[in-house]
Order: structure tokens, then sequence, then C-alpha cells
């Protein structure tokens, strides 16, 4: 069976996703289901970025902390949705059933995958700011605006409204 909702890109705003799921930014209630909704997200990319098996092949055994989507293997990624899903709370459940999707070769869920994603590019984008913290003692102002400027640029997204 198809998703009741068609997924939203997972490029889309918080703000699509509300619209989306049919939430209110400004209800209290939905606010909450949506800080829950988050915490198992929080909780699964913790869970994802733990072992060196989930990463991509070039990744494996390096010092490198997975922080970006593209190093994370699609297994780790379904698997760990389907996680999210099968234990979640029964408000979050009756969200995320609004996204599930049995039509395939396998379960999926638009709506775990998105916050998964939008978790993921955070923890990229925090990462990337400490890179440039270090970096300020060792370039000359103009360097680190432009780095600032770039990585902003790239990602215009409004991290306090995750």
């Amino acid at each position: 069976m198809a998703p009741p909702i068609p997924a939203l890109a997972q490029s889309g705003s918080k703000v699509r996703l509300f619209e989306q799921l049919g939430f209110h930014l400004g209800d209290e209630d939905h606010q909450l289901i949506y800080e829950m909704m988050k915490k198992e997200a929080v909780e699964g990319l913790k869970r994802m970025i733990e072992g060196q098996d989930v990463l991509t092949s070039s990744l494996r055994n390096s010092d490198t902390s997975p922080c970006l989507n593209s190093q994370i293997t699609e297994t780790e990624t379904h698997r760990e949705t389907m996680r999210i899903y099968l234990t979640a709370r029964p408000e979050t459940k009756a969200v995320y059933d609004l996204g599930h999707d049995v039509d395939g070769v396998e379960e999926e869920n638009w709506v775990i995958r998105w916050l998964l994603w939008h978790f993921q590019l955070y923890q990229a984008h925090i990462s990337a700011v400490e890179t440039i913290s270090s970096l300020s003692l060792a370039l000359p102002d103009r360097a680190i605006i432009g780095i600032q400027f770039a990585i902003s640029g790239a990602h215009a997204t409004n991290w306090d409204t995750m």
C-alpha cells in the first residue's frame, strides 16, 4: 500500500513537512510530537554513526566520523528507518504511518528518512562550523569570512528552526 500522504523531497523544509503532514507551526501539540520525532531521529542517527559497518567502504577503518548522508550505506539507513518505525512511540508512529510505504520490494518511510536526512545535514553543518572555529587561529580573517560565506550560502537553512 502506498503511503497515505505523498512523499516530500528530502530537501524540503520543515515548513513544507508540517504542511504535508497537516501540522501547524503554532500548535503546541504538533510541536510536541515533532520534538518526539526529532528525538527518535537523533537517537537513530547516533546508532547509525557508532559503528564502522555503517560506513561506505572508502571510509571504513578511517578516523573520519560520518556526518554526511553519502558516507552511510543505504542498507544502514534503511535498517535504521525501520528500527525507528518499529520502536516508535504511539504518538509518533501515528505520524510515521502517514509516510509508510509497503508497496515496494522493501518497506519504506519517507517521514523518518526526511528526519534522518535533515539531522545528518545539521550534523555536517555543525562539523563545518567547528572546523572553521579551529581554523580561525591559523588563517587571516578574510579567509575565514570567505569560508563562512561559502558554507552558509551552500546550505541556506535556518538551523534554529530544526
